[in-house]
C-alpha cells in the first residue's frame, strides 16, 4: 500500500502554485531563486510542496508574479 497522506497536500498547497506564477513571471527557475536571493535546490523544495518557504519570501514571489493589489481607500 502507497502513503498518500502528502497528495491531497501537494495539489492544494498554496505556497506552490504562487512560486509557480512567480517562476513563469520571472522566467524560470534560475531566475526565480536568483530574485528570492535562495539557491535552486531550496527554491526546488519548495516548489514541490516539501517545505514551505519562508513568510517574506513567499510574499516576494507573491509580488513578483504580480498577485499583490493595493487596497483601494474610500474618499
Amino acid at each position: 500500500m502507497y502513503d498518500t497522506s502528502n497528495v491531497r497536500f501537494l495539489r492544494e498547497n498554496p505556497y506552490v502554485r504562487q512560486l509557480e506564477n512567480a517562476r513563469r513571471a520571472a522566467g524560470g527557475d534560475k531566475q526565480l531563486a536568483a530574485a528570492l536571493s535562495t539557491s535552486t535546490r531550496v527554491l526546488s523544495k519548495w516548489l514541490s510542496g516539501e517545505a514551505p518557504p519562508p513568510m517574506k519570501t513567499y510574499m516576494a514571489a507573491i509580488h513578483l508574479a504580480g498577485r499583490s493589489t493595493p487596497r483601494s481607500r474610500a474618499a
